[in-house]
């Protein structure tokens, strides 16, 4: 499995380069070079539903046209950060290969969807300022409700005391300042209606660029008009 989520990673960094950027027998010309992708970073802590989300916003782009690269926190690690251990500080140093590998990608023209904790007010203010076409998507969901669902079996270790470093446990989860949308991800709200909130957002925000991409909606009410941006400090 390793081996392909790496090929599939590196593969699609030196597809874009060479369709983006290769012209036969002449340099290339500023108008050739690729429209920059967004990087869609949705965060939470484990447990949150970010890599099911982060899948169907995947499936949703394709569908519409776009070129998308997934990027799973957990597969990811296993790349460019097996070197690192859990504590704060290599949990930082991870989160910022994150942040690097999706500017790279999404500077050669393609969407890239991030599923990660990185919940590092230093790693979101760098995104912020490197990376146009930054979208921070928050799942927001109580701490009772992710030691319900603990499919990882993550939050059980840490009460038995056999799993440390564990994030909102004994590492500071630092929530986001300012995201494009907070998700209060638990209850009646389904995976479908989450992404029409995601792709709303991202219209509304970016205006006519964005408006290229065709939301297909599970809910024909939701627009781009009539969706409520939750920022941080609101419930």
């Amino acid at each position: 499995m390793l081996p392909n989520y790496y090929d599939n990673v590196i593969g699609t960094v030196q597809l874009h380069m060479l369709t983006n950027t290769k012209q036969a027998g002449r340099q290339p010309k500023a108008q050739d070079a690729a429209s920059p992708g967004r990087v869609f970073w949705i965060t939470g802590l484990s447990g949150a539903g970010k890599t099911t989300l982060g899948q169907e916003l995947c499936s949703r782009l394709r569908a519409a046209g776009r070129s998308v690269t997934f990027l799973d926190g957990d597969a990811i690690r296993a790349v460019i950060a097996e070197d690192l251990g859990h504590s704060a500080d290599n949990r930082r140093q991870s989160a910022m290969r994150n942040a690097r590998l999706c500017r790279l990608l999404a500077e050669q023209g393609a969407d890239v969807v991030c599923a990660t904790i990185s919940l590092f007010h230093e790693v979101q203010r760098w995104n912020r300022e490197n990376i146009p076409g930054y979208r921070e998507i928050y799942l927001r969901v109580p701490m009772d409700e992710l030691r319900r669902r603990d499919s990882k079996g993550i939050y059980a270790g840490a009460q038995r005391g056999d799993a440390r470093d564990v994030v909102g446990i004994d590492v500071p989860a630092e929530a986001p300042e300012a995201p494009d949308l907070i998700l209060d991800n638990y209850g009646a709200l389904d995976v479908a209606t989450a992404v029409d909130r995601i792709l709303a957002v991202c219209v509304r925000q970016d205006g006519a660029g964005a408006a290229q991409i065709k939301i297909k909606s599970a809910n024909p009410n939701l627009t781009a008009s009539n969706i409520r941006l939750v920022t941080a400090g609101e419930s």
